[in-house]
């Protein structure tokens, strides 16, 4: 699945980067005196391994194709600094790959059964990770990230595989959000079951962060959508995200 993907994302770029990976993979080994190499064989869109730095501190090697948004994970990990996040010990972007503690065991969010305990966990992950909106233009904006619809427009002239009546609806009350924004703060943007995890101690940490400028009520969307499929075998999910949504405003002071 992993190799497909890249093929699918990249083409002949992907494969191009898939068949020089090993030598990549061993030269960022050797850079780093990285040992005890363990690949996690669960991979979505990046490649992963435990492995222990040369000082005897567990980590994992992550690996991804060079592109945007893998480099922009490395500057809100910096910027969260292990607060509320798992930490980066050291990243290189033009290599695509970044070196990060071990979060052991590492059981995510998603394990658990009470939904209201989870959704309680990841409110307190939030606030600990929103930090004022720096200066300049190192994050991207959700107002960038919603020039998709317009994109998507441009693609498909006439009726595209999103029913027009959802789309023009769906962009409607995007530009409405996005003009009646309040303070702008740098957010996670992908906070969701699967990207929560919990360490030894019970502490809970967000790991693959996006980092987009926006206000705080948009990092609650991925986690109203997810997890799924579980999400869609619910017998009443709006009772369901009702009651996430009373957590959350408790929790946030949204």
């Amino acid at each position: 699945m992993f190799i497909d993907r890249y093929l699918t994302m990249y083409g002949e770029e992907g494969r191009s980067w898939l068949e020089g990976f090993t030598i990549l993979r061993d030269e960022l080994r050797k850079y780093w005196s990285l040992s005890d190499s363990k690949p996690i064989t669960d991979l979505s869109f990046n490649y992963l391994e435990y492995v222990t730095t040369q000082n005897g501190q567990k980590a994992v090697l992550k690996i991804g194709y060079p592109h945007p948004e893998l480099a922009t994970e490395i500057e809100p990990l910096r910027f969260f600094n292990g607060e509320g996040a798992d930490k980066l010990i050291d990243a290189k972007p033009e290599k695509g790959a970044l070196l990060l503690e071990q979060i052991f065991p590492g059981h995510k969010l998603l394990t658990f059964c009470d939904d209201d305990n989870a959704t309680r966990i990841a409110g307190q992950v939030m606030t600990k990770l929103w930090r004022a909106a720096p200066e300049g233009e190192l994050f991207p904006s959700t107002e960038r990230w919603c020039e998709g619809f317009e994109r998507y427009q441009r693609s498909f002239a006439g009726e595209g595989p999103i029913p027009s009546d959802i789309f023009q609806r769906a962009w409607g009350l995007a530009k409405d959000l996005l003009t009646a924004q309040p303070e702008k703060m740098l957010l996670h943007g992908d906070l969701h079951h699967q990207n929560i995890l919990m360490d030894r101690d019970g502490n809970w940490h967000a790991i693959d962060p996006k980092g987009v400028i926006g206000e705080k009520a948009f990092e609650i969307g991925p986690l109203l959508h997810n997890p799924i499929p579980e999400l869609l075998q619910v017998n009443d999910v709006e009772v369901l995200i009702q009651r996430r949504l009373e957590i959350l405003a408790e929790i946030t002071g949204l």
